[in-house]
């Protein structure tokens, strides 16, 4: 058996490859075809630090008596008086302690996926002054008011920034995600007349400290609680029927999101490797074996031979409209869809394994997937256990999430392609 199960991409090169990944396609790069897909930022951040979060005038502030649970969350912030401290001091995902006003009222948040969603689903739209042009693309169809946000970059990728309109607008604080912190350029040049906060909210391996710490921030506490509160329920609902599942009942699954670097439709095939804890952590929620979880590093490339020795139970085949609009909210018709997941089957790696000969390959929209990762817990937990969540709906899911915490009209019953064959 061959495969190469090697980290391809730097935090750097995968910004870079995700950005330029059009370009490339024009010049030639990958097989022409239809996919040109790519992974989202979010399934490239790595845990490192949990955030932490201590006051100017406080050596005592404890957060410890945070109990998350149905029944609510505790909160003693006596150290955390907005009206009397003019700044806290946050320890961040990275690290890094960063001072940051009590007041914040202009943020800039940008990088991941949902380091726009997030922010406004804990209440603090009105905050959020500016964004990126990657951003406003991928949520002007659910959220259209986006597009009259002022974008400080295209991606907020090192000398992609504008740094002057940062200082016109008056922005206060700069919100990031590990990948597009990058090198330090960007907090090089920012701090510390204007703080910049890494935080990483693309999955559930660190989510909840750092959504609190997200909420503090903001002054959105007791907003943050509610929606972690929301998020548990569900991962409750979940992991209360996977966490007693053995080994032997965890079907194998591969799950992909193109070729390399996302482009083409491979092979190598994009995937997963044992550091990305937190694609790792949905799919252990979820309740199946990703095959790819003990490979070397965080997005890695498989050879198809790896794939055929392997012979996983199920494959899963993630599509991002950035570069593949086959699947979306703006999508109407599955039948390209359709099309695809033929070709899937198809592919070598895949054509004799037991998921083909089941009927068992998906393809799932990144939002119902890795990208809205919440929701993705539910898609590959409906997936791999089909009797065991009967009554589970991920689009439902999708739903809520949309109208109640981000204030969209957007209607998943009649809009969008999110799956095929569907859940």
């Amino acid at each position: 058996m061959r495969h190469t199960p090697t980290l391809r991409l730097s935090r750097t090169n995968l910004l870079l490859a995700l950005l330029l990944l059009p370009a490339l396609v024009a010049a030639g790069c990958g097989d022409g075809s239809s996919d040109d897909t790519t992974a989202s930022t979010a399934a490239a951040t790595t845990t490192t630090v949990a955030a932490t979060t201590t006051t100017t005038t406080s050596a005592d502030d404890d957060h410890e008596g945070h109990n998350h649970d149905d029944e609510g969350h505790d909160h003693d912030d006596e150290g955390h008086d907005h009206d009397d401290e003019t700044t806290i001091t946050v320890t961040d995902h990275l690290g890094r302690e960063v001072v940051i006003p009590t007041n914040v009222e202009r943020v800039a948040s940008v990088g991941a996926y949902l380091l726009y969603g997030l922010p406004v689903a804990i209440g603090a739209k009105d905050k959020i002054v500016a964004t990126s042009n990657v951003l406003v693309g991928m949520y002007q169809t659910i959220m259209p008011e986006i597009a009259d946000l002022p974008a400080i970059c295209e991606t907020c990728f090192g000398s992609d920034v504008d740094y002057e309109q940062i200082i016109e607008l008056g922005i206060d604080l700069l919100i990031l995600d590990p990948v597009t912190y990058g090198d330090g350029t960007i907090a090089a040049t920012l701090e510390p007349e204007i703080p910049v906060y890494v935080t990483d909210l693309a999955g559930p391996a660190v989510f909840i400290e750092e959504l609190e710490q997200l909420g503090l921030i903001l002054d959105r506490e007791a907003e943050a609680d509610s929606f972690i509160q929301w998020y548990q329920g569900y991962e409750d609902l979940i992991t209360s029927k996977t966490g007693t599942l053995s080994d032997a009942d965890k079907p194998s699954v591969f799950s992909y999101f193109g070729g390399e670097w996302g482009a083409g439709s491979g092979p190598p095939y994009g995937s997963f490797g044992e550091a990305s804890a937190n694609f790792l952590s949905m799919i252990e929620m979820a309740g199946g074996n990703l095959i790819t979880r003990d490979l070397p590093g965080e997005i890695i490339t498989v050879d198809p031979e790896f794939v055929i020795e392997t012979d996983p139970e199920f494959v899963v085949r993630e599509i991002f409209s950035w570069n593949s609009p086959i699947m979306g909210f703006d999508k109407e018709d599955n039948s390209e869809a359709s099309d695809y997941r033929d070709e899937v089957m198809d592919h070598d790696a895949f054509k004799n394994s037991t998921a083909v000969r089941n009927e068992d390959v998906q393809l799932l929209f990144s939002d119902v997937g890795s990208g809205i990762w919440f929701v993705g817990i539910a898609s590959y937990a409906k997936i791999l256990h089909p009797d065991l969540f009967a009554d589970l709906d991920p689009l439902v899911i999708l739903q809520e999430y949309l109208t109640d915490h981000l204030g969209s009209s957007y209607d998943v019953s009649t809009n969008g392609v999110f799956t095929f064959p569907g859940l």
